[in-house]
């Protein structure tokens, strides 16, 4: 069990140090310990395939009001900086989001959907088009 802690600890450190520039780190922490939520987060050869090196999702299922709103400030406000970004709204809510985010020397995106059974974040890094992440979330 030692052996595992470490490692975890580590990847969980270069996570934080990865997203530390974008308003939904927080979001990650604070909502992934409800009991509806469910967080996962991959790095390494599982995500070479896919070209990315880092993918941290969040989804939380039958979302509150006071949730929604939360998670949906905090990806409006990195869409405001983002490089380039795809959205669609319905009545002033947030239903998709694909936004790049300007960084230095790394790629990195945000994908957020929203449906009143659920909502989900995710933050990724890697050398992958926004072409290629759109075929990937298409699926």
């Amino acid at each position: 069990m030692r052996r595992l802690m470490l490692p975890l600890l580590l990847l969980c450190c270069i996570i934080a140090r990865a997203q530390s520039d974008c308003h939904i780190e927080p979001l990650f922490v604070k909502y992934a310990v409800q009991d509806n939520a469910t967080e996962v987060l991959m790095s390494g050869k599982a995500l070479k395939a896919y070209r990315l090196r880092l993918f941290h999702s969040l989804e939380i299922r039958m979302p509150g009001d006071a949730e929604v709103a939360d998670i949906e400030r905090s990806v409006r406000s990195d869409a405001r900086t983002a490089i380039c970004h795809e959205q669609n709204e319905q009545d002033g809510r947030l239903l998709y989001g694909l936004y790049e985010l300007k960084s230095k020397k790394k790629y990195a995106y945000i994908f957020y959907r929203y449906t009143p059974a659920r909502v989900t974040l995710i933050y990724l890094q890697g050398p992958a088009t926004v072409e290629e992440l759109r075929a990937f979330f298409k699926k």
